[in-house]
Order: C-alpha cells, then structure tokens, then sequence
C-alpha cells in the first residue's frame, strides 16, 4: 500500500513528544504577541495513514496559551492514537491559506514552566537546528536525533532545543545533509 507523505521536512513544532496518553478532545498553543487572523494546525501521525488540517480564527484573542477544541467529527479520528503517534505542526496568518511561515509552538497538556521545544522532522539523513542571534552574531548547533522503536513514515526525527537559546532576534533553520551539499530550511519561530 502506498501511504502518502507530504515532501515537508518539518512536520511538527510541539512542547512534548514522550507522552503515552490518550489524545483528549483539546489542545494547546502558545500565541505570540503579534497579532494574526488565523491559525493554521497539521496533524500528522509517525505512520503515515492520519494527516489533517485546520483553522481557526484567533483574530481578537490575546497573546498566551489558548487551548482550542477538535470538533466532534475530527476528535473521532484522533481519539484513536496517542500523543506520541502524532506531532501537531501550527502556523499563523491573515488570509486562508497563508504559507507555513510564522511557526507556533503546541502542545497536547497544558504549558507549565516549558524549557525545551521540539522541531520534528520528516528526514531520513542527518540534520540539525542551527540557532544565529542576529543581535550577538552568535550561532548554536543541536544535533537531531532519531526516533526509537516507532513507525517512522511522516516523521522520524526530533531537535530538542533549549528555549534559552531562543530570543526574538534569533534565526532558526533546519539544516539537512543531502548527499554532498547541505539544504537550509528557515523557521520562523513565534514565542
């Protein structure tokens, strides 16, 4: 069976990828303080056979965690995974289909104190974050690592970033292997 899989290196941006739980029936994000009409929400399961998207309007929500609701017909597809099966890719703009630009970061239990994001990725050759402070002209690498005992069809890799590396003026890209050059994938991320 060919199950399809987007060509998207970066599948997902969520505060936790280790849960066992059950999906539940909301979720969160954190919204940054620029303000948008919309966010956008992928879900994609490790194994290729669940891929979805949304939106929602956020227009006059304030900045800070927001938790949403699936609606019935969507929960009823997700209730059937657990958290660590999917990874949630959410992104914001004005218009519908805005391009995935202006990353958010999600998660599937509430944001308490977080210290770490993950970038998860669809990449079978190396890869890895590189974080560029355009105010300091410092740069950090973080390797990215591979995930363990689980399908690994829309996403096989995960970069476990410290959230002290990241400040507003920092630059964040994926940066992939691919045979003897390397490719570069900006991320705009909006904490």
């Amino acid at each position: 069976m060919n199950i399809p899989v987007s060509g998207e290196i970066r599948t997902g941006v969520v505060f936790d990828i280790s849960s066992e739980s059950k999906v539940k029936d909301h979720f969160y994000v954190q919204l940054p303080e620029d303000k948008y009409n919309l966010l956008f929400v992928e879900i994609t399961s490790n194994d290729g056979r669940y891929n979805a998207t949304l939106s929602f309007d956020i227009k006059d929500v304030p900045s800070g965690q927001l938790m949403l609701k699936w609606s019935t017909e969507f929960y009823n597809d997700l209730k059937a995974f657990n958290s660590k099966e999917l990874t949630i890719l959410s992104w914001l703009g004005n218009e519908e289909n805005a391009e995935r630009d202006n990353f958010v970061v999600s998660s599937w239990t509430p944001l308490e104190n977080e210290e770490f994001v993950y970038i998860v990725l669809n990449s079978e050759h190396q890869a890895l974050i590189n974080i560029y402070d355009s105010e300091t002209g410092e740069s950090t690498d973080i390797k990215c690592e591979q995930f363990e005992n689980q399908a690994k069809v829309s996403f096989c890799a995960y970069c476990k970033i410290p959230l002290k590396h990241i400040t507003k003026t920092s630059e964040i890209s994926v940066i992939q292997r691919a045979r003897r050059s390397f490719n570069r994938y900006p991320m705009n991320l909006k904490l």
